[in-house]
């Protein structure tokens, strides 16, 4: 087994427009040879002691956000990589590593002489209707303060991956579901998104809301790669999780 791209989730925004999410299947085969439990574990020691509203996090809640966040970017890092191979693109995807809470990057997209931050944002959700999903209760996050972090370095680019469950109950799944569900530039943000709290008193997120008002996945892998975005790519990917 292995991590599989299997396919597009499709959805109108309210524009009418179509809003594409790139969908990924992970095995615990997969998870367990890639041994990205051990990874978990040693970044599970720099989540955050407490929610950014203050609530204290057990060991189970930090592992389990430390796992999400390493499945997101790996499937982050994979489809990048695979976009830029099917179109002879010169271009390398880092991970980095945790450095401080005010200067955190995920992953480096480095393209001939330069190089850009990509920071990888990660919720659950038990919805089923992918019109709310995307046209009502979900966001694109950026950068955020809270009463523990009171200043963030802006990225290049923001990514969100959603997971069709709560973090929670991660290591209760057969496999591990995720979307691409989308993405933003540091400008977007800057020009078309709003702070707001999130339900989490006491912290402030910059965010572009709802998720069908920014990139869509194969946009914002197209704009990080600075390619055209070639829906063809994805031709006979359609009805994922179906």
């Amino acid at each position: 087994m292995k991590c599989k791209l299997v396919g597009i989730q499709r959805t109108f925004d309210n524009g009418h427009g179509t809003h594409n999410t790139i969908c990924f299947t992970l095995s615990r085969d997969y998870i367990e040879k890639n041994r990205f439990l051990d990874e978990a574990e040693t970044l599970s020691s720099s989540v955050g002691a407490a929610d950014p509203s203050g609530r204290p996090r057990t060991r189970e809640q930090k592992l389990c956000r430390a796992l999400a966040g390493v499945v997101s970017e790996h499937i982050c890092s994979t489809a990048i990589r695979d976009y830029a191979r099917h179109h002879q693109l010169d271009l390398s995807v880092y991970k980095k590593t945790h450095v401080s809470a005010s200067d955190q990057i995920d992953l480096t997209v480095s393209r001939a002489d330069v190089s850009f931050d990509v920071e990888v944002r990660s919720s659950g959700h038990f919805k089923k209707n992918l019109q709310e999903i995307y046209n009502k209760d979900f966001s694109i996050l950026g950068w955020y303060v809270t009463f523990a972090k009171m200043a963030e370095k802006k990225k290049d680019f923001y990514i969100t991956v959603l997971f069709p469950f709560l973090i929670d109950e991660i290591f209760e799944q057969i496999e591990i579901k995720a979307s691409i569900a989308g993405g933003a530039t540091k400008k977007m943000l800057d020009e078309i998104g709003v702070n707001r709290h999130l339900k989490q008193e006491g912290a402030t997120y910059r965010v572009i809301t709802p998720i069908a008002k920014a990139s869509d996945g194969p946009e914002i892998l197209s704009k990080i790669a600075s390619a055209d975005c070639d829906m063809a790519y994805w031709q006979g990917l359609e009805n994922a999780y179906s």
